[in-house]
């Protein structure tokens, strides 16, 4: 049951970078209108933080197909995932001194992906210690 988990958390993870990192390079304008309006809008730095996004997404889903077999990839995954959420809350705490439930809202769709990835990787450490 955990694996078909894992695996599933994985999946739409990797869904979700893919699609972030091709917004990012091809749809930049769209993806800052719709998802990410952090003035001044850059083209440059849009289409970089893409060409991170993307193959992250792509490590996402080969880790998918054999999560105990990759787990030194899983674990960089996870925690560059970890990571954008940690800057997301700290950004919003430490230097826009917004509320914590007003950065935890916005920031909704980064948590919804972040935290069920972290427990599945947990699990994953788990099995990989015992074996």
């Amino acid at each position: 049951m955990m694996s078909r988990l894992t695996r599933l958390v994985l999946y739409l993870n990797g869904a979700q970078l893919l699609f972030a990192g091709v917004s990012l390079i091809f749809l930049p304008s769209w993806f800052f209108a719709t998802f990410a309006p952090f003035e001044p809008f850059n083209r440059h730095f849009m289409g970089d933080a893409g060409t991170f996004a993307l193959p992250w997404g792509l490590a996402f889903l080969l880790v998918a197909r054999d999560p105990a077999k990759h787990f030194t990839l899983f674990s960089l995954a996870t925690l560059a995932s970890a990571l954008h959420a940690l800057n997301h809350l700290l950004g919003d705490i430490l230097i826009e001194r917004l509320p914590l439930t007003t950065s935890l809202t916005d920031n909704v769709s980064i948590w919804l992906f972040t935290l069920p990835l972290i427990v599945v990787y947990g699990w994953q450490w788990r099995q990989t210690r015992r074996a």
